[in-house]
């Protein structure tokens, strides 16, 4: 039903899961998971998440059931050593490319899921949203990690005007007739 079936993807080197994320206590004294800490060298705030998605990793995989295509998108972020780039739109230090495909294909309206929904999946519709597309979050497609990390990407949404919509109103809105089919079943009928 999509024409542009789009994924991202954080594959990290060890390089960077040593160096800035994924980095576990002993590398950063005194930090805790899912805590933030304050980079000196980028004056940044970054959450300290365990290792994950790992090049060569089981973990790096996409999940097994997700059927990705030969001819699907896959944008890559996340590969500033220096930054943690949530949004599949990348971060002010890093551009993956995905807002100016978007805009190349004459996309207009995306729908976004995926994890981690306080996170990298929020990160991505705000984006989207700020960048004017029409964004809608499929709600039931996503999990967060923390109720207050969770309410503050809610305020975002909000602000940024992202949509949530189920999975079932989707399979609705595409799957019913045309926008123009549906305007002249709207029309008053003549007597």
């Amino acid at each position: 039903f999509f024409f542009n079936d789009t994924a991202t993807t954080e594959i990290y080197t060890e390089q960077i899961v040593g160096s800035v994320r994924c980095v576990q206590e002993t590398d950063n004294s005194g930090s805790e998971l899912f805590k933030p800490i304050f980079l000196d060298k980028t004056k940044v705030e970054q959450v300290m998440w365990p290792v994950h998605c790992v090049q060569g990793t089981e973990g790096a995989n996409f999940h097994k059931d997700l059927d990705v295509k030969d001819s699907d998108i896959v944008i890559s972020k996340g590969q500033n050593v220096d930054w943690d780039s949530y949004s599949g739109f990348g971060h002010k230090e890093e551009d993956t490319g995905l807002l100016s495909l978007l805009q190349q294909r004459n996309v207009k309206t995306v729908y976004i899921c995926g994890l981690a929904f306080d996170y990298c999946v929020g990160a991505t519709a705000v984006d989207a949203a700020v960048n004017n597309f029409e964004t809608y979050l499929v709600t039931e497609a996503t999990k967060g990690i923390a109720e207050e990390s969770i309410a503050a990407m809610e305020q975002r949404f909000e602000s940024a005007g992202v949509k949530k919509i189920e999975s079932t109103q989707l399979c609705l809105l595409y799957t019913s007739p045309s926008p123009r089919d549906r305007q002249k079943s709207r029309m008053p009928s003549s007597a």
